[in-house]
């Protein structure tokens, strides 16, 4: 920080350490000074201020929410569930579909509920497929879910064997035992 002085004037210590030192005490004295400067503001600019640093603070944390919106190259398929087996902590659920490039695919989803949210928790498993030359591609998966009804939302991240990441949302229907699952390459 105050290197370009010492080089303008030709004042820098001969020890790097009461440099480090001299910087740290202009920090402290800097930040002391704003805080009188923001101290002695008149009332209706401070509580202008509070005003945009609390709209700037939502703003900044609500952000990473509003971005998702997942474009680009992406594939969808179609299944339904084999299989469920539930347990005290959620359960397993087996899925089987058509995959295009992976051919016939079975995944399982490790469900896992949040006690304190019992509509909602994490998930991880693994899926394999087999395309028509007999080609195998596994990979593993792990994310969060949210229950609405009988639906079960699914948000993921796969590692797949072939090199591909993908993101991946699906769409569980406990009741028809259907499967929609959209895939975004990483």
């Amino acid at each position: 920080m105050l290197d370009a002085y010492y080089l303008a004037t030709e004042r820098a210590p001969k020890n790097r350490l009461v440099a480090t030192r001299i910087e740290l005490l202009f920090a402290k004295q800097l930040f002391v000074a704003i805080l009188i400067f923001l101290a002695n503001l008149p009332e209706e600019i401070m509580k202008s201020a509070k005003l945009i640093i609390t709209l700037l603070t939502f703003i900044f944390v609500s952000m990473p929410v509003l971005a998702h919106n997942p474009k680009g190259e992406s594939f969808s398929l179609s299944g339904k569930i084999t299989s469920i087996t539930l347990s005290d902590q959620g359960g397993v659920i087996n899925v089987s579909a058509e995959a295009g490039r992976y051919g016939k695919v079975f995944l399982t989803y490790n469900v896992t509920i949040n006690p304190a949210v019992p509509n909602q928790g994490s998930f991880h498993g693994n899926g394999v497929g087999f395309n028509d030359e007999g080609v195998r591609e596994g990979g593993s998966r792990q994310g969060v879910f949210r229950r609405d009804g009988t639906t079960m939302q699914f948000y993921s991240l796969d590692d797949v064997s072939d090199g591909e990441l993908n993101y991946c949302e699906t769409l569980i229907d406990l009741k028809k035992e259907t499967v929609e699952m959209t895939f975004y390459p990483l």
